[in-house]
């Protein structure tokens, strides 16, 4: 079997203050960045095949202009767009990148002078960084899985919050990656239905809303790790 390769790299793409948070009203603007947004690349590779995976701190991306980032990857780097996942976290603290109805136009300024230029780093950064690896792929429970819902304190029990939507996935897959030589990995969160991952509500902070993703992380991880190959 041919070695499989990944490369992961990293790169802010925090908005300057005082531009529009896309998520909760369109009349709220930035006044402190709480946390640095991201943009995380992962690069995969196995023979002739090659595949991307991009996830974004943002809240949406608009199809369209989705549609013509992929098309700019593919003529870049030379991976088919069929061949790449691009993927917004959905923070609702961060720059409009989705431009919908009632939230005015794209941030046009941020998008072509931060957004795009630092996904295209990742993407380079991932791609020198690859080396041989062994997967891992587990599933375990997760409290996170529902739209909009909460869990009650007194019950322990998933009770529908700011409004009532379907629940989502009660699992959580995590992939792991190992080197063999440090024993760096890698780390993917996959959830399988809608998840509003917000811990911060309406605020006028830049923030990805981290902490429920890092939650997440903890217990896929432990799932992944015990069933790592050797």
């Amino acid at each position: 079997m041919e070695k499989f390769y990944l490369g992961v790299a990293r790169e802010i793409i925090t908005p300057e203050i005082g531009g529009q948070l896309y998520g909760y009203r369109p009349d709220i603007f930035s006044k402190i960045v709480n946390d640095n947004l991201n943009v995380t690349a992962f690069y995969f590779e196995q023979g002739e095949t090659k595949a991307l995976m991009i996830s974004a701190e943002v809240c949406l991306i608009q199809t369209e202009f989705a549609e013509k980032l992929l098309q700019s990857l593919e003529e870049k780097f030379g991976i088919s767009k069929k061949c790449i996942m691009l993927n917004a976290t959905h923070t609702h603290s961060g720059p409009n990148t989705a431009g919908e109805t009632g939230w005015g136009d794209i941030d046009t300024a941020y998008c072509e002078g931060i957004f795009v230029p630092m996904i295209f780093e990742a993407v380079a950064e991932a791609i020198e960084s690859r080396r041989p690896v062994k997967m891992a792929v587990s599933q375990g429970e997760s409290l996170v899985g529902v739209n909009r819902c909460e869990i009650s304190k007194e019950t322990g029990k998933i009770i529908f919050g700011q409004c009532i939507c379907q629940t989502g996935t009660d699992y959580l897959s995590a992939i792991q990656a190992n080197d063999g030589i440090d024993n760096r990995t890698g780390m993917v969160m996959r959830q399988n239905l809608l998840c509003q991952s917000l811990s911060l509500r309406q605020t006028c902070f830049v923030s990805g809303n981290v902490d429920i993703v890092v939650g997440m992380a903890v217990h896929g991880s432990k799932m992944a790790l015990s069933h790592t190959q050797k």
